[in-house]
């Protein structure tokens, strides 16, 4: 090491660490090529790779829900907390994740969107936008958010839940014809989504989506009914804008191959196999191992 690289973490991470750490070397492994401790090799990818702040904001977020939203299951918060960071990273994962609220009426579906409507990257919720106006934002990019989806129109529905079937991948297209322009309008649908039902899941939609079902809140009522209030007039910011600053400095951090050698490695595969279990379904399989890449 030269002693410019040696002076901060972030420059050992970068030169010396990272390059072995994408190619899916342990920490051990790491530490015995470069002559360095293992605890000392630990330390400096948890500072530089912002290992401790982004646990540090996931708790943050765990809180947030908490405070805002009763759920049956801690599950649930977990799940929404990674959609929130899905949607800052989607753009170098190779799928995405959805998520959709099931539950009663008064059972806070439509607050749990506007939460992520104010904390997700660009997140727009909409209840019965025009198809011109969806076909442009998810055209865009965007988290799209959709209240009441199995209440739309069906022109409406047609192309949302066309675009969900497809726009789980990056590289798919929504096709349609324009009989205004005379002409064909091809639409990038990729990005993560997030969906209320008032009735179930739309079956197509349903392996691509975790379910949060929602519950009707019993554990103080009156805070969390005045909490959502004010949480109307504060937006979030302020986790908003801690979560887009972390993506900010996370992402100067990415190198081409981090995420395909993640994909390969053996420690990863046990990681989704030990989340999912082993019989499960590819389609399982391949939404967990999108939220365990998050």
């Amino acid at each position: 090491m030269d002693e410019k690289d040696s002076s901060t973490s972030l420059g050992i991470y970068t030169r010396y660490i990272h390059p072995l750490y994408v190619r899916g070397k342990t920490e051990a492994e790491i530490a015995k090529e470069l002559g360095m401790e293992e605890a000392y090799v630990r330390e400096i990818i948890e500072e530089a790779s912002g290992t401790r702040e982004g646990n540090e904001i996931y708790q943050m977020l765990l809180d947030t829900w908490s405070r805002y939203i009763e759920f049956a299951s801690p599950w649930n918060a977990r799940i929404l907390s990674v959609f929130q960071f899905q949607s800052y990273f989607y753009p170098v994962l190779p799928a995405v994740f959805y998520v959709g609220m099931t539950g009663p009426a008064g059972s806070a579906k439509t607050a749990v969107l506007e939460i992520l409507r104010d904390t997700c990257d660009n997140g727009i919720m909409t209840i019965n936008a025009s198809v011109a106006a969806i076909a442009r934002k998810l055209g865009e990019g965007c988290t799209l958010l959709l209240d009441e989806a199995d209440e739309m129109d069906s022109d409406k529905k047609e192309l949302v839940y066309a675009a969900a079937r497809a726009g789980y991948r990056p590289g798919n297209n929504y096709l349609r014809f324009d009989y205004k322009k005379n002409a064909y309008d091809e639409i990038s649908v990729y990005g993560p989504k997030g969906f209320s039902f008032i009735k179930e899941i739309e079956p197509a939609l349903a392996s691509r989506t975790f379910e949060i079902p929602t519950i009707k809140v019993k554990d103080d009522p009156f805070g969390k009914v005045l909490g959502n209030l004010a949480r109307g007039v504060t937006r979030l910011q302020g986790v908003k804008s801690r979560l887009n600053a972390y993506a900010n400095r996370r992402k100067k951090l990415f190198a081409p191959g981090e995420v395909l050698a993640t994909l390969e490695s053996e420690s990863f595969r046990f990681d989704v196999e030990n989340a999912v279990g082993l019989g499960a379904s590819p389609r399982d399989i391949e939404k967990t191992a999108t939220a365990l890449l998050v």
